[in-house]
């Protein structure tokens, strides 16, 4: 690619290069970005060959663009992403990138890239990603029960399952024990794993090379379509039209459909009102972050597969004071086991609070409901009792939707703890404010707030920064 870039565009793309990973990059920059600055707007310019280049980086590398720009150039710089003419000719001309093809996966694709973005569930480590090895709590119970339910009778209910919950609650776990468990039963069934990104991909590429029919026939040909990640699946209108297709397709033909999210998909607002009515017309099973019973029977069983023994005072120090998701728990957990194996020493309480002192301030510092509620008031004027009751005025409204929503985003709190906080109401009252201050936010709305406008970005803004988050 004939490219001319300044020393300042030169070393924004190679940060970039560090900062995303070979593959990424290969994908979405090598031969498909262009970078110039433009001193006169001050402003860094994204040349790329097409519209879905142009929305897939707006939508999932613009930050970080942004935050390099900065880097490198020693002062705010704006991001502007465009399709660049020669680009577009370029690829035209000449084809896919030879990159990008070796990148997304095809039928015949073995590299080791490949089976990580999309591994199926023979590629799957089945030792790990079972039912048996997955930690059920009154966190979790409900999704693992409809899990299961799945893996032993695929397409019969719960279609589609979608499974949602913040990060590090297990949802990957899950959806590869279901493909684990469907391809070594007595009817073994042909799963097929995929994130939504790899989905995108490999469509795009179909569509590129003119091989839709095959990529429907690899796609909707398994008796079980497991996606992950379904929070990053890309705005544009074809992919989502794809899945939505794909996902009428399966359902009408008995196969099973099981996605898994970080929202729940009602308020997913980058998926069109189509696919969102799609995936809730089955079944939502939320996980939560771990209780102190399930953060206790995970310490306990990995201690006790890992060699380690922890006397009950530490045990109970550990789990009192990790409260955070099943990784924090695991990673609590390997710190100690590192502390014993390289000391030698007997871990008492003292050196556990040593091994594990910066997750602890993680936890002092953890966001709680009534620390929004108190920051929301203090805003806005108002009285915990007024923001708590049933007053429809547009000065108790707005600010009412912007703690519920703050309270999802910040806590491990369900929509029925946010629901029955602030006032009694249903989890379906929460699950509505946090949709509707989404698209507040995206549209960069002016509230009027007890007779005052208020920016919904800087009354967000100012929020999280009295929260310290």
């Amino acid at each position: 690619m004939t490219v001319y870039e300044s020393g300042t565009a030169t070393a924004i793309r190679q940060e970039v290069a560090a900062r995303v990973g070979e593959t990424r990059y290969k994908l979405w920059f090598a031969d498909s970005a262009r970078f110039e600055l433009n001193e006169t707007e001050n402003e860094l310019v994204v040349g790329v060959p097409n519209l879905f280049f142009q929305d897939w980086l707006a939508n999932n590398f613009l930050p970080l663009l942004k935050e390099v720009a900065q880097k490198v150039a020693g002062r705010p710089l704006a991001v502007r992403i465009v399709v660049d003419p020669e680009l577009f000719h370029r690829i035209r001309r000449n084809g896919e990138p030879r990159e990008r093809r070796a990148v997304l996966p095809s039928d015949s694709a073995s590299s080791s890239e490949v089976n990580q973005q999309a591994p199926r569930s023979e590629e799957a480590p089945r030792d790990r990603y079972t039912f048996d090895n997955f930690v059920v709590g009154p966190c979790n119970e409900f999704a693992f029960c409809a899990c299961r339910e799945v893996a032993r009778r695929p397409g019969a209910a719960f279609n589609p399952l979608v499974i949602f919950g913040p990060l590090g609650t297990g949802k990957t776990h899950l959806l590869r024990a279901i493909a684990n468990a469907v391809s070594q039963g007595k009817r073994p069934r042909r799963p097929l794993y995929l994130t939504s990104e790899t989905f995108t991909n490999r469509f795009l590429e179909a569509m590129d090379n003119r091989q839709l029919g095959r990529f429907r026939r690899e796609v909707r040909g398994a008796d079980v379509l497991l996606l992950d990640d379904l929070q990053f699946l890309t705005r544009t209108t074809a992919t989502q039209r794809e899945l939505l297709h794909t996902i009428d397709e399966l359902v009408g033909s008995q196969a099973q459909v099981v996605v898994a999210s970080d929202q729940h998909p009602s308020y997913l607002t980058s998926l069109s009102p189509s696919l969102r009515e799609r995936l809730i017309t089955g079944m939502a099973c939320e996980l939560h972050l771990p209780d102190r019973e399930t953060r206790e029977k995970v310490l306990r069983l990995k201690s006790e597969r890992l060699g380690l023994s922890l006397s009950e005072p530490v045990l109970n120090f550990v789990v009192d004071n990790v409260a955070g998701s099943m990784r924090e728990v695991e990673g609590a957990l390997n710190r100690l086991l590192a502390v014993a194996s390289l000391s030698g020493r007997k871990l008492t309480i003292d050196i556990a609070r040593q091994a594990i002192a910066d997750l602890i301030r993680r936890q002092l510092r953890r966001v709680t409901i009534r620390d929004i509620e108190r920051s929301v008031c203090q805003l806005f004027h108002l009285d915990s009792k007024t923001l708590r009751s049933r007053s429809r005025a547009s000065g108790v409204v707005y600010p009412r939707l912007i703690a519920m929503y703050l309270a999802r985003k910040h806590t491990g709190a369900s929509y029925q703890e946010i629901g029955q906080y602030f006032g009694g109401r249903l989890h379906t009252t929460a699950i509505s404010a946090e949709r509707r201050v989404r698209e507040l936010i995206e549209k960069h709305a002016v509230l009027q707030i007890g007779g005052a406008r208020w920016s919904i970005d800087d009354v967000v803004a100012a929020i999280e920064r009295s929260l310290g988050v």
